[in-house]
């Protein structure tokens, strides 16, 4: 039986915090050691309920600039599943053991029930879980971090975003930039509208620490208005996953979009990966962009060929994303086969096939997919004749979450793999931990290495004597100690294969393991065939020379060349605006008109090719919409015996020529040269004062008028020298005058 001992609930006016909860725990029987690992495993606690994620896991585990461990997990502490709450433990390299050993780590969250915990470590030992709970005393379910009271001290207190009231956000991951912000990416419960896309929301907050370092609460900061949810997209899938760089401000969010989502019958299994990224901290936020693009059959196909579905894999709802040592965004995530359109012999419609799947990465940087893992086989036993199912939301391969190793620029992934001979009485497989390695930025895999490789000692294995590891995850950075690098895995060592929740075998009191590997043990070869994502098709080649038009007052019209017949579109990007424009490429079109141009600002332009493979390559070209020319300033007048000189300051290009203006003559007196900012006025016969404005002109128009100036002639004649105060009768006076001829 767990005794829990709380110290301290406070609830303030907005945010609801709650302080750290002390757990201690009656003696219990050692985990039981793995077959044949690599690298060590240590016992971090235990839990009654197996599934720690409904889909992406997020990092559950930390790495700090000091090699110590920090590990959270969603503990249930009974059998009944009725009393469940994050929690905690430390490895301390120097005693190679966890702090709260003898407790089996310690309890984060002091509320009526917490779960789905997450977590994002600071180099300085700030480690930070994130996780949603239902609050004391109100029953609102809410999203929140915890924040340590000292780096590395395991003292927690809650603080919880402002929710909306109107749904219910779970499924958190948390991640933090270089400065110490935190971003949070989370979903709504599915509960709240069964069957229909998910929102996705951000949310963002800075630790605050009171004046001797103690960390106090969490400032969390109002992203969409008022509120503390902004929302990025949908999904069908809990799949969202969020990553911060250490040396900049870009933060990124990866999901699994439904690609039917808006059909009015959305499914969770025919989803693209999308990307979003934000380059100032999470103020504001890119378009989204799709990475995996999977191609849809030609609707003129006969739907009789396995060539009608054209790409036939579609993404899970799991995804894993990191940024590298220099900058560069990577994702990992699940793939799985889908006939959009049946599969010759089998029922028509839309058809998976149980289990099989396979791991890809993406990079930024090269902007391309390559396979990690791959799993495309039934799983079997007793000699084929029972079809092994990896259960509710399980792939044969599937929960990827990558590392980096940020001195040699290695990049690792590890990932669930099952196993078809090693299966429950209830008839599910097992599976072990794997880690694949890529030595060249993610373009080529090393086949994984299996980390655990544990069995049963009996199959079919009892309750109680499976060797399922699950819910895998590794720190995000590979550390070194005495000059060795170590990835930092965890993961739950699942008693009875299959999930507990989804009536799939019996709950259990499982093992959570922390594993420290040495990255000499993780295999760099041979490598995992290289293998195309997309159906085998040819791409049309880009467009070439690529022009806009350069004096369109109303449009900016783009021209190119084309001689290929692969195509059959094109698409128009334009920035900063980020629109799309699509253009069949029937009847030989190679040009495009763009009347949605803002007069005066300048565009990018990029011009592609596309046909049912995806797009080509793209060309690009800058255009600009003129406008009427911008208003005349710093006009003035200055007068002469014979002409009045006006000057303004000249206008930079966009100007073809002046007009000019005097009293309340309508039409100009004169029309000058853009490349004269000057006019000598000598239509004037008085030494009156005379009203003056200018206007630019060019194809577009006329500017505004100027501000007005006055300006004369001067008189016939002046002093040019002041008379005496007083002047006598008769007195001879010597003046300097001026006079105009």
């Amino acid at each position: 039986m767990k005794i829990l001992e709380v110290i301290l609930t406070h609830i303030v006016i907005g945010v609801i915090i709650f302080f750290a909860v002390i757990c201690r725990s009656e003696a219990r029987e050692h985990a039981r050691i793995l077959d044949e690992p690599v690298g060590t495993a240590y016992d971090a606690g235990s839990t009654w309920i197996d599934a720690q994620h409904e889909g992406t896991a997020g990092k559950m585990i930390g790495v700090d600039e000091t090699g110590w461990i920090h590990v959270v997990w969603t503990n249930e502490l009974v059998q009944s599943l009725t009393v469940r709450h994050v929690f905690y433990n430390l490895w301390i390299p120097s005693t190679g053991s966890f702090l709260f050993n003898v407790e089996g780590g310690i309890q984060v969250d002091a509320t009526v029930r917490a779960a789905n915990a997450t977590q994002t470590t600071l180099p300085s030992g700030n480690c930070f879980p994130a996780f949603n709970f239902q609050g004391i005393p109100v029953s609102e379910i809410y999203t929140g971090a915890a924040i340590d009271f000292l780096p590395q001290a395991g003292a927690f207190m809650t603080s919880s975003l402002i929710p909306l009231f109107e749904t219910e956000i779970l499924y958190p991951k948390i991640a933090a930039s270089g400065d110490s912000t935190l971003h949070i990416v989370s979903t709504e419960n599915d509960a709240v509208n069964p069957g229909q896309p998910r929102r996705i929301f951000y949310s963002r907050g800075t630790p605050e620490y009171d004046e001797f370092g103690f960390g106090e609460d969490i400032n969390w900061q109002n992203v969409a208005g008022a509120e503390q949810f902004l929302t990025i997209d949908t999904s069908m899938t809990v799949s969202a996953d969020i990553a911060a760089s250490r040396i900049s401000q870009r933060v990124a969010i990866v999901w699994a979009k439904s690609r039917d989502d808006l059909t009015g019958n959305p499914t969770d299994i025919n989803n693209d990966i999308y990307l979003r990224i934000s380059e100032n901290g999470g103020i504001t936020w890119n378009p989204r962009i799709n990475i995996t693009e999977f191609l849809v059959r030609d609707p003129g196909c006969p739907n009789e060929t396995l060539q009608c579905n054209v790409d036939t894999l579609r993404a899970c709802g799991d995804a894993s994303i990191i940024f590298d040592e220099t900058d560069f965004i990577h994702i990992a995530f699940t793939t799985r086969t889908f006939f959009e359109y049946g599969h010759p012999g089998l029922d028509s419609g839309a058809l998976t096939k149980a289990g099989l799947s396979g791991i890809w990465h993406w990079s930024e940087e090269t902007d391309s997919l390559s396979p990690v893992a791959s799993a495309y086989y039934p799983m079997t036993a007793e000699n084929g004749a029972v079809l092994l199912d990896p259960g509710e939301q399980q792939m044969n391969v599937q929960r990827p979450s990558l590392a980096v190793d940020e001195t040699t620029g290695y990049l690792y992934c590890s990932y669930q793999l099952f196993d078809s001979s090693q299966y429950s009485v209830a008839m599910y497989p097992m599976a072990d931990a794997f880690v694949s390695v890529s030595t060249d930025g993610g373009i080529n895999w090393s086949v994984g290495t299996n980390i655990t490789d544990s069995a049963p000692a009996v199959i079919p294995a009892p309750v109680g004597g499976s060797m399922h590891e699950r819910d895998i995850t590794l720190a995000d950075r590979v550390s070194y100690h005495n000059a060795a690098g170590y990835l930092h895995m965890e993961y739950v060592l699942d008693e009875d294969a299959g999930t507990a929740a989804h009536e799939e075998g019996v709950v259990t009191n499982n093992f959570v393991y922390y594993h420290r590997i040495p990255i000499i043990d993780i295999a760099a070869s041979p490598l995992v065939p290289q293998a195309p994502i997309h159906a085998d098709c040819e791409l049309p080649p880009a467009p070439y020379e690529l022009a806009a038009s350069e004096n369109d007052c109303d449009r900016i019209s783009l021209f190119w060349m084309d001689e290929s017949n692969l195509e059959t579109m094109f698409v128009i990007s334009r920035t900063p605006d980020d629109t799309t424009f699509f253009l069949s490429a029937a009847n030989g079109i190679i040009s495009y008109i763009d009347s949605t141009a803002v007069p005066g600002t300048e565009y990018s332009y990029y011009v592609a090719a596309g046909n049912a493979c995806g797009l080509g390559p793209s060309s690009h070209v800058f255009g600009i919409r003129l406008s009427v020319p911008e208003q005349v300033t710093g006009l003035t007048a200055e007068g002469d015996c014979g002409q009045i000189t006006l000057t303004w300051q000249p206008l930079a290009g966009n100007v073809a020529s002046y007009l000019i203006y005097r009293d309340l003559i309508p039409q100009p007196i004169a029309t000058i040269d853009a490349a004269v900012a000057q006019y000598a006025d000598s239509g004037v016969a008085d030494s009156y004062g005379h009203i003056y404005r200018v206007q630019a002109e060019n194809i577009c128009g006329l500017s505004e008028d100027s501000e007005v100036t006055i300006g004369s002639l001067l008189p016939l004649f002046s002093f040019e020298q002041l008379l005496p105060d007083t002047v006598y009768c008769l007195q001879y006076l010597n003046v300097l005058t001026r006079y105009c001829p």
